[in-house]
């Protein structure tokens, strides 16, 4: 085997996997008293689509906007990353995690949350710190 290609196959490893090493270190999950330092998170109820319902989360990392209580903290920094949701019989728990403006993306403003098909019923939505957000029934 060539020094070259001995080189060369690490630094294209790691090119191939910097995007996911980057996620890992640079995606933030925030904790409640973030929330509510950004101006709180509220859930509106759940749209069916062909593929299931997804539920509109109302929350606004950056703390320009006032969604539930008035926002403490302000970040020209932070972008919304993902919502994280675990259902648990007729109990949803949502995460929302943050990143810096990377790569030009990113809006600050939460997106609704693919919940997948769900059972008629009355739903009751918690921070996944078992803070209550909101109900709903479908």
């Amino acid at each position: 085997m060539s020094l070259k290609f001995k080189i060369i196959t690490p630094i294209i490893f790691l090119a191939i996997l910097s995007p996911f090493i980057f996620d890992m270190i640079a995606v933030q999950k925030l904790k409640w008293s973030d929330i509510q330092r950004y101006g709180g998170i509220k859930v509106e109820r759940p749209i069916e689509t062909e593929d299931g319902y997804y539920m509109p989360i109302v929350c606004d990392v950056s703390g320009m906007d006032t969604v539930t209580v008035p926002s403490t903290a302000v970040s020209s920094w932070n972008t919304f990353k993902r919502t994280k949701v675990k259902i648990d019989d007729h109990f949803i728990y949502i995460s929302v995690s943050i990143s810096g403006p990377f790569y030009g993306e990113g809006t600050t403003k939460c997106k609704a949350a693919k919940l997948g098909k769900l059972e008629h019923g009355h739903y009751i939505v918690y921070y996944e710190t078992g803070e209550q957000i909101g109900e709903f029934y479908i």
